[in-house]
């Protein structure tokens, strides 16, 4: 009962905003389902780990992205290897949920951890399940905010889900407080003293464990 060029620009406003929500969809919505929905039929875009054990059981290597099929391939490996009391980590990280998975079978396992070359992100959850942690002398730990491939970064749910996981393994307050502070698309590569006081490591730098005959879980 208005004026016709209040009803226009009414109607041009509710235009825009459906424009608006269809391409905020197409951006975040749309990309989260499409993963979800690949999950859930056991098809992860993202890539998953090698694992391998010694030919002696004690000592097993975890290669690659921590993706869906990274649960089945460690335990498979865990059931070869009864007497293994280390895991080798190289990663650059992956899903934090499967991540969260694995480092509870690591401590139910009661295994050290050693990072051989490097590990990031999500794989520090399973650094941090170990009960000795140690790292090579040149190689790196990574630490950032949480992101996940195909869903959005930042998202203040993951990142206190993510502190909650940190405090749970012991590490330092103002350790946590670094990490949220670095974005996800850059990384934090503490020193060694700072691991050592933020109570990520238990020893000090060790030289690089000799390449020996492996057992694949393909």
């Amino acid at each position: 009962g208005g004026k016709r060029f209040w009803a226009n620009a009414a109607r041009v406003m509710i235009f825009i905003a459906v424009v608006a929500t269809l391409i905020n969809a197409k951006r975040s919505l749309i990309p989260e389902m499409r993963v979800l929905t690949a999950m859930a039929i056991g098809h992860d875009p993202m890539d998953t780990v090698n694992v391998e054990a010694a030919a002696d059981g004690r000592t097993m290597t975890l290669d690659g992205t921590l993706g869906q099929g990274s649960i089945d391939k460690l335990q498979k490996i865990f059931d070869a290897s009864p007497v293994a009391t280390t895991l080798v980590l190289n990663s650059d990280g992956g899903r934090a949920a499967i991540a969260e998975e694995l480092a509870l079978r690591i401590r139910q396992r009661h295994l050290n951890t050693f990072v051989e070359d490097h590990c990031l992100s999500a794989c520090t959850y399973l650094f941090l399940a170990g009960i000795k942690r140690e790292l090579a002398e040149d190689a790196d730990l990574g630490f950032h905010q949480p992101t996940a491939e195909g869903f959005v970064s930042g998202d203040e749910e993951l990142i206190q889900e993510m502190v909650a996981y940190y405090r749970f393994t012991g590490l330092q307050e103002w350790f946590i407080d670094r990490i949220v502070a670095t974005p996800p698309d850059d990384m934090w590569y503490p020193t060694r003293r700072e691991l050592k006081e933020g109570g990520v490591i238990t020893g000090g730098p060790v030289a690089r464990a000799e390449s020996s005959t492996q057992v694949s879980n393909d």
